[in-house]
């Protein structure tokens, strides 16, 4: 009851001082700006946002999309039999290397706040597959193979990280 009591008073001092009144409405405000940029320069979700841009919402959207696309599409060559596996015509290292490259940076554009959840997954991913093709008749898991994906994965992953935080910036 007294905080009431105290609540009370204080809005009816409020009402008799205009420029108290003023000041507290300016630091209200204040506030609301910061938080606002403080939720658009540390990249928090479009729900929290109202003015965030929605083509830069859809761009994180595509990038997300493009790296597990790309990540299933490594698991299929990886692990189907031989005579499904797509050919380009270069060293299998090469392809390897590229393919995970490319997935790295994917994951590490896509998700910039969490590099280390692409990381788990692109590194996770090199290893398990390779893993898994022990399991498989038709194909082989060699040591050399994971570490030319591994390669390949971490390259990706500090190219991705300095180019999507270059993107952000921009």
């Amino acid at each position: 009851m007294l905080a009431r009591q105290n609540n009370l008073s204080y809005l009816n001092d409020l009402r008799a001082d205009p420029e108290r009144q003023l000041s507290i409405t300016v630091k209200t405000l204040g506030d609301v700006m910061k938080q606002r940029r403080f939720v658009v320069n540390h990249g928090l979700a479009s729900a929290d946002v109202g003015s965030m841009n929605s083509s830069a919402i859809r761009f994180d959207i595509l990038l997300r999309i493009a790296a597990w696309a790309c990540l299933a599409g490594i698991a299929f060559a990886t692990l189907s039999p031989i005579g499904l596996r797509p050919t380009t015509g270069v060293s299998p290292s090469i392809e390897r290397f590229a393919a995970f490259a490319l997935v790295g940076a994917l994951f590490a554009a896509a998700y910039p706040r969490y590099i280390l959840f692409a990381a788990a997954i692109v590194i996770g991913a090199a290893v398990l597959l390779e893993l898994i093709q022990l399991l498989e008749p038709s194909r082989h898991g060699r040591l050399f193979d994971a570490s030319v994906k591994l390669a390949g994965g971490t390259l990706g992953l500090a190219a991705g990280s300095i180019v999507g935080r270059w993107l952000r910036r921009r």
